[in-house]
């Protein structure tokens, strides 16, 4: 059979390490809690625009300023916060609820679509807020953090959890740190912080196949992972093997295949959820597992860096799913 779709998988079944079923660590529990179990909360800050203006905390910041009776305020005054992005400072003690606070800097509020760079620069400043907040917040032993939505959830959710993320798989488990869960402060709109989530864990899923070593992550590897990780989500993948990759010609894939005793494999992945009257979207990513780069071309130093032969293909199952 020259290829495996996901209907079949029975004749294709492999024995795999462990991280390749553990590839999410954005929505799973702590791996080891913190002895005390504590809560820790970000709060988003807007930089202030002018020098006698004071900076403002989002909504639901000065909702929950309110509800400490102006504590976050004198804070804010004492330590001279300005809201200058990224820039954060970690409070302890003045609340019952949450043993931490951080208070991290927005930059300033307004910021939109920029057509140089083809972002939006605000929602990546809270994508970047979120992130260094979480992080902090996490290196601070807290096992569960409430994130600030910074009045766009979805970016919030995604950064938080692209900065908790850490790659353990090779770790006792005794000696994993603290995975933190994420939670929503005061927000209804669930629906897209989970959106959020959603797209950080596939951003870690391409991570976690990228730092895999080579010697774990075979092809075959690959391509089960990419299975478990899509199939489930009503995505079709097929997996050719050698004699499919022969009767096309491929002989540069095969020539490189040849740098390891593991058989090459072609993923085709497809899914089928728009009109069949539209333009189909084509991905291409480079999946070289073990790639050498030619032992003779290029320096020794630089070889490890040939691991990163299989960013593209791992960005295409991050993207799909």
């Amino acid at each position: 059979m020259s290829y495996l779709s996901c209907r079949n998988r029975i004749s294709f079944l492999f024995r795999f390490p462990a991280f390749i079923k553990n590839y999410s660590q954005t929505l799973a529990p702590a791996c080891k809690s913190h002895p005390n179990g504590k809560s820790g909360i970000v709060i988003g800050l807007y930089q202030r625009e002018t020098d006698v203006e004071e900076p403002q905390f989002t909504p639901s910041g000065e909702s929950f300023d309110t509800k400490s009776s102006g504590k976050l305020t004198t804070l804010l005054k004492d330590f001279r916060l300005t809201g200058e992005l990224g820039k954060s400072k970690i409070f302890s003690g003045i609340d019952t609820e949450f043993g931490n606070i951080c208070i991290v800097g927005l930059g300033k509020r307004g910021l939109g679509y920029c057509e140089v760079e083809a972002i939006d620069e605000f929602r990546e400043n809270v994508r970047i807020a979120a992130g260094i907040g979480a992080r902090h917040l996490r290196d601070h032993g807290c096992a569960t953090i409430f994130l600030d939505s910074m009045e766009h959830p979805e970016h919030a959710a995604e950064g938080g959890a692209l900065a908790i993320w850490r790659y353990q798989e090779h770790k006792k488990i005794d000696e994993r740190l603290v995975i933190p869960k994420l939670e929503l402060y005061e927000c209804p709109e669930s629906d897209a912080w989970t959106r959020g989530l959603f797209k950080a864990d596939a951003q870690n899923l391409a991570r976690t196949l990228c730092e895999a070593p080579s010697n774990q992550l075979t092809p075959t590897s690959f391509a089960q992972a990419t299975i478990d990780a899509l199939c489930p989500c009503g995505v079709n993948v097929e997996v050719r093997h050698s004699d499919w990759i022969e009767s096309q010609k491929m002989n540069t894939f095969l020539s490189v295949a040849k740098s390891s005793c593991e058989p090459p494999v072609y993923l085709e992945i497809n899914y089928n959820g728009d009109d069949k009257g539209n333009a189909p979207i084509v991905l291409v990513g480079t999946g070289i597992t073990f790639n050498t780069g030619g032992l003779c071309l290029i320096e020794p130093s630089k070889i490890a860096e040939q691991k990163a032969a299989m960013t593209g293909g791992a960005t295409v199952v991050a993207t799909i799913r």
